[in-house]
């Protein structure tokens, strides 16, 4: 037998080589796909946001506030855990980038991985929840992972600030005492 015709056999309970018809093969294939469809939808989330809630699965997750080149997000009892400033541009470098500032960790993140101009505000910060919880910096549940925080700086921090030559300056409060 012809190795290369080999794939269209199947051994049967009497052991002995039966081709299986070409409409067989397409069902199976088929199936095959559907399968692995059905299990990809099955765990997608759907994100949407109305009147400054973040809804995931129809449960709110998250609270909402946009600006004009600025987006935070809060959890469902006000408290800010993260401000988003896009297209940040300096002075001194065309270089364009975001910033993602994870406040009670005191966490700062300058990428330019994702340019979202094309995309309508609301799906740009969908698109941005979506990419925190495909990262596991968010949970389902809208609470930050401290512990995820720290491979996501380091997976996309590009210390742009520094490159750049812009010096960062802490306020002089006492804030790294509140818990």
């Amino acid at each position: 037998m012809n190795i290369r015709y080999f794939s269209a056999y199947i051994l049967t309970t009497q052991s002995e080589l039966k081709p299986l018809t070409q409409n067989t093969m397409k069902l199976k294939t088929t199936l095959f796909i559907l399968f692995f469809l059905a299990i990809g939808f099955s765990h997608a989330q759907k994100i949407k946001i109305k009147k400054g809630i973040v809804y995931l699965d129809e449960v709110a997750i998250l609270k909402s506030d946009a600006r004009k080149t600025t987006h935070s997000l809060y959890d469902l009892d006000g408290n800010e855990i993260l401000f988003i400033r896009f297209s940040v541009r300096s002075q001194l470098s065309d270089l364009q980038h975001n910033e993602f500032k994870f406040l009670k960790q005191r966490i700062t993140v300058e990428t330019t991985d994702y340019d979202y101009t094309s995309l309508s505000y609301k799906q740009t910060i969908i698109n941005i929840i979506e990419w925190l919880l495909q990262e596991k910096v968010l949970t389902t549940n809208g609470k930050i992972n401290p512990g995820k925080i720290e491979l996501f700086h380091y997976k996309y921090d590009e210390a742009i600030s520094e490159k750049i030559g812009i010096t960062k300056t802490s306020c002089n409060c006492d804030c790294d005492n509140e818990d």
